[in-house]
């Protein structure tokens, strides 16, 4: 009996651990149920006509996130799936938003927005006739933007959120060898006696000291760019007979903004080194680089539709956007193997600013190559030069 016993109770245990078994996978399955539908829920959430009929254009979830929620939220919200007893480290996140606007005094406008961002906390960090940019706060980025929404009628709008997270980490990398390096230097300098080997360490240190300095610059850039958001607006004028951008037929050439890429993505392997003074925040996405004097250039990839080669899309360029710049020059520029067809235009304003729009078809792909440079008289010759020595793979 008292083995009986024995046996049905090691039999009823195992029964127990099956059931637990059991109703721990359930609780899995129901679990990862509810999460893919309530993050199924929340895409469909963002795209509802109220967000379309605002013209805002997003290519993925953390893209329609930026629509619904602000950029603080975005980034505390940490990552998918995270223990909340574990903290996360904060993703480090770029947010740029553009508008185009037809309005009914450009100068009225121009001047709400540079003292809307006075107001918010930011600055104004270029104006011109039809075109102006402004930074705000990122917490006060999601509000400061939906005014601009309002202040016209809307032809276009985008917003962009860039995750710069291993850019800033490998640059503060970088940054802390380097210093420990120099430091190291100090040290067999001090020891040294030699004085052949003095005047290496003394070179070696100079060269490492400026690799400091061009170092904390690109840090020092992209940490403005985080904390404070990028909105640029394009002002059109309301005229009784008045040239819509609408009316261009590529949804992309009517779109183009000078520090926005024309695409969400990059289909190829970008060779281009900017030099020491930029700051480069994606390549992966997109490319995107920055200096220090406002200059930009982004590489990014769009659908070649209508499918037309590089002499069709050169000419389209520039008869479409002839209207909006007071030069309009045809361009071919050597990019590695490749060479891209664009134009570089000059804005209609006193100080005007330069902007290079490029492209290089491959196929059903089309490469965009975007220069902007905010004082005219400074030029695109510096980075022309530096895509000669680059290229696209």
């Amino acid at each position: 009996m008292g083995m009986n016993r024995r046996i049905f109770s090691r039999i009823l245990a195992g029964i127990t651990v099956l059931l637990a078994l059991l109703l721990y996978s359930c609780s899995l399955g129901g679990s990862a149920e509810s999460d893919s539908s309530a993050e199924y829920d929340y895409y469909m959430e963002a795209e509802e006509p109220a967000a379309a009929a605002r013209g805002m254009v997003s290519e993925s979830l953390a893209d329609q996130a930026a629509l619904k929620a602000s950029p603080e939220d975005i980034a505390n919200a940490g990552e998918p799936g995270a223990s909340p007893e574990q903290p996360v480290p904060e993703r480090k996140r770029v947010y740029n938003g553009s508008a185009g606007l037809v309005v009914d005094s450009t100068e009225e406008t121009r001047v709400f927005l540079e003292e809307l961002a006075v107001d918010s906390g930011g600055y104004v960090e270029s104006s011109y006739a039809t075109y102006v940019v402004i930074r705000v706060p990122v917490e006060k980025f999601s509000r400061v933007f939906e005014t601009v929404l309002d202040l016209g009628r809307l032809e276009f709008s985008r917003i962009e959120t860039i995750d710069v997270t291993e850019a800033f980490a490998d640059l503060e990398r970088l940054l802390s060898t380097a210093r420990e390096t120099r430091e190291r230097l100090y040290v067999l300098l001090e020891r040294s006696t030699d004085p052949a080997e003095r005047a290496r360490i003394l070179r070696e240190i100079g060269r490492l000291t400026e690799e400091i300095t061009s170092l904390e610059q690109q840090m020092e850039l992209m940490e403005l760019r985080i904390s404070m958001s990028r909105i640029t607006v394009q002002l059109i004028p309301r005229t009784p007979v008045n040239t819509s951008k609408e009316d261009i037929p590529f949804r992309w050439i009517a779109y183009l903004d000078p520090l926005t890429p024309a695409g969400s993505r990059i289909r190829a392997k970008v060779d281009l080194e900017m030099g020491p003074e930029w700051a480069v925040f994606s390549k992966d996405a997109v490319y995107m680089a920055e200096n220090g004097e406002r200059s930009h250039i982004s590489i990014s990839t769009i659908e070649n539709s209508p499918r037309g080669d590089a002499d069709f899309w050169g000419r389209a360029l520039a008869h479409h956007l002839a209207p909006y710049y007071a030069e309009v020059e045809e361009k071919q520029i050597a990019f590695g193997n490749s060479v891209v067809h664009g134009v570089e235009l000059t804005s209609k304003d006193r100080e005007p600013f330069r902007y290079f729009v490029g492209i290089v078809p491959d196929g059903w792909n089309l490469h965009v190559i975007e220069i902007f440079s905010p004082d005219a008289e400074v030029g695109l010759e510096p980075v022309y030069t530096a895509m000669n020595r680059g290229g696209l793979r």
